[in-house]
C-alpha cells in the first residue's frame, strides 16, 4: 500500500494521498473526492488484477471501484460537464456480453410469436418473468429469442443461462458466474450465495439470468435473483405452483395458433405442400410446436407428404413409431416422452400415486372438456382405489387433478366445471397404459357419466357429457359392446339426449351410425343392435319421415318377435307402443287408439301399472283419443293420469308437468280458451324455471300459450309472442325442424287475423312449400297448411283458387287419413260452407 502512495505522489501532486486515506477507500469508509484519483486507482488495480498479483486489492476490485465511482457520480453530478450528465456510450461502443452457460440455438424456422412481444415488455428492475406451459410448447425457445435479441442489441453485459432442472445444476452455474464477476469462493454454495448478493448490488453491469426448465420450486429456495435496477430474471417451467408464480410476472404459453402452425410447416416443406394440408396436419397434432417439428423431420426423412403422414397417424400407429430417428433442433426428448417426467413428478405429489391414474381416465374423454363431476363420481374413486391399491376419495382425486395442473399437464376451469388436457398428452398416456387398465377405465367412465347425467337436460349442460361419450365411443373399441354390465347404455343416453334437446336430425344420424357400429361389432340380432334400431326409427319419425318410421318399426317388430324371448317382452311392447304413436302421426288416429289400447294391458301385466312406460302409454292413448274426436275423454284421461304421476313421480317431475301441458291443451280444444291460457301460463313458469327459456319443451309451451291467447281473443298478442318463439326455435332447433315449421304455420294463421288475409296467404304459401320439402306432400301437417291456405285465399278474395285448394286437400286427406277422420270431415264441411 505504501508503494501505491509513493507511485501516486511521483506522477503528480494531485495524486498525493496518505496510506490511511487509501485504507479507508478500500474498506468503504470514505470515497475519493478527486476524479483523477479514482482514475489512477482504477488503472492501477485493473493492471494488478490482470496479472493476478494484487495482494492487497480486495476481491472484486473492479466492482469495488465501480461502486465508488457511482457514489462519487451521485455526489457530484450537479457539476457542469460531469460524466454523470453525459449521455451513455452508444451500444456499439460496449463490449460483448460475458456469458455463463450456453443458451440453446434458435430452431430452424422458429416462428415469431405474440408472446415474444409480451416478454419484451418485461424490463429491467421488475420482478422475475416466469414463462410457464406444458412440455413441447417452446418455452425455452421463447427465452432464447429474448436473450439473442438483447445480445444482438448490446443491451446486456452479463448473461447467465442456468440449466435449472435440479438445485445442483443451479448452484453449479451460479458458482461459475460468481467467479466470472470475481466474487467466487471454493465452496459452490458460498459462491452461489455471493453471486445472488452481487446481483442485488448497485453497479452498472446490465445482467440477465435465465433459469431454464425449473422442475421443483423448492430448488430455488434462497437462489431467486433479486429485483435490481440493472437486471432481469427469466424463468421457464412446467410448474404452476403458487410458490413459482406468486409475485412474479407470469407469461402463459400455449401451442401455436393456426397461423403460426401453418406458417411453420409451410416454411419446413417449401412449395411441396399446400397450406390446407399443413393446416390439417397442424390440427391433428394440436398445434404443438414440438410435435410439429418432429413430424416435419419424420416426413422429410422418409420422403412423405403431409397426407401420408396423417394417414399413418390415423391408423393408430404409436407416437414413438412416428418419431424421426434423429431428433431435430437439439430436442432432448421424443414427443411421446416429453411429458413423462411431468407425469412422474405429479404422481409423486400428495396424494402420492394418484395423478397418473386420474390422467389415464382423462385420456379417454374429450380433451376440450373433461367434466369435473365425472371425475368426482363414486365409481371413479372406487376405480382409482383398485388401480393403485390405496383408498382414495373425491377430494383426493381433485387434489391429484390439481397436481396435473401444477405440472402443466392439465388446466382446471372450476366455474365451467371442466378440466382440459392436450390431445397428444392424452394419446401418449393411452399408449403407455396397459390394455386391461384402459378397459377398466372405460367401464368406470361409462358408469360415472350415467350417474351424473341430469334427469332434466339442458343442452349447454349435457353437451360436455355427449362429447365425453363420443370420445369413449371412438377410443374404447369393443369394450363398450361386450360384457353384462350395461356399459353400452351410455351410448343410447347420448344419442337420445340430442333428440330430447331439440337436435332431432342429429339424433337420427347418430343412431343410424350406432346401428351400423353395433351390427359390425356384436351382430344384427343382438339386443343392443335391435335397441339402436328402435331409437333410429324413433328419431327418424321426428325428422318428419313418418312413413319411414312406421316401416322401420314394423321391420324391427318382426325381428324382435323372432329373436327375443319372453324375458324381453318389454322391448317388444316398446316397439308396439311406438308404432301406435306413429300410426296416429300418419293420420290414422283410429288405428293408433286400437294399437295403444292393446299395448296398455300387456304393459301393466309385464312391468306394472306404476311403471313410467305404462304411464306413457296411458298418455299417448289419451292424446290419440282426443285427436280421434273424443276431446272430453282425452281431458278426463289426462286428469286421472296427472293424479297418478303426481303421486308416483312428484309434482315437479317433467312427466308430471307434461301431463299438465296436455290438460291445458284439451281444455282449449273443449272450448275453455281462458282455462287453456291459465294452464299454459303456469306450465311455462315451471318449465322455464326447471329447463330454461330455450329448451324445446319450454318453447313448445310458449308456442301453445301464444296460440291459445289468439283463440281467447287477442290475436295481436299471439302474433307478437309467436314471432319471439319462431326466432328462438330457428336459432335453437333449425329452420327445417318440424316444430319450427309448426310455429311458422301458427304465426301465419294469427297474422291473418291481426293484419288481414293477404298477409296470411303470403306466409302460408312459404310454409306449405317448406313442409312439402321437409315432411312430404302427404304428411298431415302439410295437408293442414294446405287446408289453411285454401281458407285464407278464399277470404282474401281468391275464391276459385281457395276452393280448388280445399278440393285438393279433401281428396288427399280422404286418401291418406280416411273419409271419417276429423281432419277430412273438417275440410269437407268447409267446402260445403263455401260452396
Amino acid at each position: 500500500m505504501a508503494e501505491l502512495v509513493r507511485q501516486g505522489a511521483r506522477q503528480e501532486p494531485r495524486l498525493a494521498f496518505a496510506e490511511t486515506s487509501l485504507s479507508d477507500w478500500f474498506r468503504g469508509v470514505s470515497i475519493p473526492s478527486d476524479e483523477a484519483v479514482v482514475r489512477f486507482l482504477a488503472d492501477y488495480l485493473e493492471a494488478r488484477a490482470a496479472r493476478r498479483t494484487a495482494s492487497y486489492a480486495p476481491r472484486g476490485s473492479r466492482w469495488w471501484l465501480e461502486r465508488r465511482q457511482e457514489a462519487w457520480d451521485d455526489r457530484h453530478k450537479h457539476r457542469r460537464g460531469h460524466p454523470a450528465d453525459r449521455p451513455p456510450s452508444p451500444a456499439a461502443d460496449r463490449k460483448p456480453a460475458l456469458c455463463v452457460g450456453v443458451a440453446p440455438t434458435m430452431v430452424t424456422g422458429r416462428q415469431p410469436r405474440a408472446v415474444d412481444d409480451q416478454l419484451a415488455t418485461a424490463t429491467v428492475g421488475q420482478a422475475a418473468t416466469v414463462i410457464v406451459g406444458m412440455g413441447g410448447v417452446g418455452k425455452t425457445q421463447i427465452a432464447a429469442a429474448l436473450v439473442n435479441r438483447l445480445k444482438n442489441e448490446n443491451a446486456v453485459d452479463l448473461l447467465v443461462w442456468v440449466p435449472a432442472a435440479s438445485r445442483d445444476g443451479i448452484i453449479t452455474t451460479y458458482a461459475r458466474a460468481a467467479h466470472t464477476v470475481e466474487v467466487g469462493e471454493i465452496d459452490p454454495d458460498l459462491a452461489a450465495a455471493n453471486f445472488v448478493a452481487w446481483l442485488g448490488q448497485p453497479h452498472r453491469r446490465r445482467w440477465i439470468v435465465v433459469l431454464d426448465d425449473v422442475t421443483d420450486p423448492a430448488d430455488l429456495a434462497g437462489l431467486w435473483p433479486p429485483v435490481a435496477e440493472s437486471g432481469r430474471t427469466i424463468v421457464t417451467s412446467r410448474r404452476r405452483d403458487h410458490a413459482m408464480l406468486a409475485g412474479h410476472n407470469v407469461v402463459d404459453v400455449g401451442a401455436f395458433d393456426d397461423a403460426e402452425a401453418v406458417r411453420y410447416l409451410c416454411e419446413q416443406f417449401g412449395e411441396g405442400e399446400s397450406s390446407a394440408e399443413a393446416a390439417a396436419l397442424a390440427a391433428d397434432l394440436g398445434h404443438l410446436p414440438l410435435a410439429l417439428a418432429q413430424a416435419a423431420a419424420y416426413i422429410a426423412d422418409r420422403g412423405l407428404t403431409c397426407a401420408r403422414y396423417r394417414a399413418r397417424l390415423a391408423r393408430r400407429r404409436s407416437l414413438a413409431d412416428l418419431t424421426p430417428d434423429a431428433l431435430p433442433d437439439g430436442h432432448q426428448h421424443a414427443v411421446a416422452a416429453a411429458w413423462q417426467l411431468s407425469i412422474e413428478l405429479a404422481n409423486e405429489l400428495r396424494p402420492i400415486g394418484l395423478a397418473k391414474a386420474v390422467l389415464e381416465l382423462m385420456a379417454l374423454l374429450d380433451p376440450n372438456g373433461v367434466p369435473l363431476n365425472v371425475l368426482a363420481a363414486r365409481v371413479v374413486t372406487l376405480h382409482v382405489s383398485r388401480q393403485t391399491g390405496v383408498d382414495f376419495d373425491a377430494e383426493d382425486v381433485f387434489d391429484a387433478l390439481h397436481n396435473l395442473r401444477r405440472l402443466s399437464l392439465a388446466t382446471v376451469d372450476e366455474p365451467a366445471g371442466v378440466a382440459r388436457v392436450h390431445a397428444l398428452v392424452q394419446r401418449a398416456t393411452r399408449e403407455a397404459t396397459p390394455p386391461e387398465a384402459v378397459d377398466a377405465a372405460v367401464i368406470a367412465l361409462t358408469q360415472a357419466l350415467l350417474s351424473v347425467w341430469p334427469e332434466t337436460e339442458r343442452d349447454a349442460e349435457v353437451q360436455i357429457l355427449r362429447a365425453s361419450v363420443a370420445s369413449l365411443r371412438q377410443l374404447a373399441g369393443d369394450t363398450l359392446w361386450k360384457g353384462q354390465d350395461n356399459r353400452g347404455e351410455v351410448l343410447f343416453k347420448a344419442g337420445s339426449s340430442l333428440g330430447f334437446t331439440g337436435q332431432v336430425s342429429a339424433a337420427a344420424s347418430y343412431f343410424d351410425d350406432l346401428v351400423a357400429m353395433a351390427s359390425a361389432r356384436i351382430g344384427t340380432d343382438h339386443r343392443d343392435t335391435l335397441y339402436a334400431r328402435y331409437w333410429a326409427a324413433y328419431w327418424l319419425g321426428d325428422t318428419g319421415d313418418i312413413t319411414g318410421a312406421i316401416s322401420a318399426l314394423t321391420s324391427l317388430l318382426v325381428d324382435q318377435q323372432r329373436v327375443l324371448g319372453p324375458d324381453r317382452e318389454a322391448d317388444i311392447l316398446s316397439t308396439q307402443h311406438e308404432l301406435g304413436y306413429w300410426y296416429g302421426r300418419s293420420g290414422d288416429t283410429a288405428r293408433a287408439v286400437r294399437s295403444l289400447s292393446a299395448v296398455l294391458p300387456n304393459r301393466i301385466r309385464v312391468i306394472g301399472d306404476e311403471h313410467e312406460e305404462t304411464l306413457q302409454t296411458r298418455s299417448s292413448l289419451a292424446y290419440w283419443r282426443g285427436r280421434n274426436g273424443d276431446v272430453a275423454g282425452a281431458l278426463a284421461d289426462n286428469i286421472e293420469l296427472l293424479a297418478d304421476r303426481t303421486r308416483i313421480l312428484g309434482p315437479e317431475h317433467p312427466k308430471t308437468v307434461n301431463t299438465r301441458h296436455e290438460i291445458a291443451y284439451w281444455r282449449g280444444c273443449s272450448g275453455d280458451f281462458e282455462g287453456a291460457v291459465e294452464g299454459f301460463t303456469t306450465v311455462l313458469h315451471d318449465r322455464t324455471r326447471s329447463l330454461g327459456a330455450e329448451h324445446p319443451e319450454t318453447l313448445s309451451t310458449r308456442h301453445s300459450l301464444a296460440y291459445w291467447r289468439g283463440r281467447a281473443g287477442d290475436p295481436i298478442a299471439a302474433v307478437a309472442e309467436l314471432r319471439e318463439v319462431l326466432a328462438d326455435r330457428q336459432r335453437v332447433m333449425g329452420e327445417d325442424n318440424p316444430a319450427t315449421l309448426t310455429t311458422r304455420h301458427a304465426l301465419a294463421y294469427w297474422t291473418g287475423h291481426a293484419e288481414g288475409p293477404a298477409a296470411a296467404v303470403t306466409q302460408l304459401e312459404a310454409v306449405l312449400a317448406d313442409r312439402r320439402r321437409v315432411l312430404g306432400p302427404d304428411d298431415p301437417d302439410t295437408l293442414l297448411t294446405h287446408h289453411e291456405l285454401g281458407c285464407w285465399r278464399h277470404r282474401a278474395g281468391q275464391l276459385e283458387q281457395g276452393i280448388a285448394d280445399l278440393v285438393d286437400v279433401h281428396r288427399d286427406r280422404e286418401r291418406v287419413l280416411g273419409p271419417v277422420h276429423p281432419d277430412t270431415c273438417a275440410t269437407r264441411a268447409e267446402l260445403e260452407r263455401l260452396r
